[in-house]
């Protein structure tokens, strides 16, 4: 984590689990953070966890970025290296952001684009 402490995750799956892939450079990403912060603390629901893994190469630019966008109530994950990390690979990140919704079992159970797409899968 932004921390340097190790985390799978196991230790942080919910309900209902947003994984979402970004970095501090994608000019996307700086218009979908803010509305998942502000939809989520509006949701105020224990059944959801926000993991943010950065495909930034910087740890200060990471940082930044991270508290500009108000995101240090999520768990944040990063292994500093960019398209080459092994998590971007696994998941098969080509572009940011990319989000996958996940349930308590890990299966993806949605993969939205946009933030509308977001909210109306946590309905289901």
């Amino acid at each position: 984590d932004i921390k340097g402490n190790p985390v799978t995750l196991s230790q942080v799956i919910k309900k209902r689990t947003l994984i979402v892939f970004w970095a501090s450079w994608c000019t996307y990403c700086d218009e979908l953070l803010p509305e998942i912060k502000n939809w989520y603390d509006q949701l105020n629901s224990e059944d959801l966890t926000v993991v943010a893994i950065s495909l930034d190469k910087s740890l200060t630019d990471w940082h930044k970025a991270v508290v500009k966008a108000g995101f240090e109530v999520f768990y944040n994950l990063s292994d500093l290296k960019e398209w080459d990390g092994e998590v971007t690979k696994m998941y098969n990140i080509y572009a940011t952001p990319t989000m996958f919704l996940i349930d308590s079992d890990r299966r993806i159970i949605a993969r939205p684009v946009t933030f509308f797409e977001l909210t109306e899968s946590m309905k289901l």
